[in-house]
């Protein structure tokens, strides 16, 4: 699990959003943007992609560092996926999840890996 499991999660979370793809909308003027409807599958899909580079830092995953480049890939796959137009992805979505995205995902991966660093320094009792 440790060697492959940056790849597993980032599988399983790309599989998650094709299944059930969350365009989110910078700026919308209607409650459905591009035809998608709220429900509580983008919560939880919401809560996965933050968990995602939590649980790389704190498992120590080999590659774990790529966890935010490959949760903010699939951010942007999911926004293609769910029907946004190319000009609205190009000019407003896409930069936002780059500029939002990466800095919220590595900092979720330095709080996983400080929590394991933390654990790793606690004396054990044997």
């Amino acid at each position: 699990m440790r060697r492959y499991g940056i790849w597993v999660l980032f599988a399983l979370t790309l599989t998650a959003v094709l299944i059930h793809p969350t365009p989110w909308c910078i700026g919308c003027e209607t409650v459905t943007p591009f035809g998608h409807a709220y429900s509580r599958v983008d919560d939880v899909l919401q809560l996965w992609l933050l968990a995602v580079p939590l649980l790389a830092g704190c498992l120590r995953l080999n590659k774990g560092w790529l966890a935010p480049v490959l949760i903010v890939a699939v951010q942007l796959i999911a926004q293609l996926v769910g029907g946004e137009p190319w000009s609205d992805f190009q000019g407003n979505e896409g930069p936002f999840i780059l500029l939002f995205g990466l800095p919220i995902c590595s900092v979720s991966f330095l709080v996983g890996y400080g929590c394991r660093r933390c654990y790793d320094v606690l004396p054990r009792h044997r």
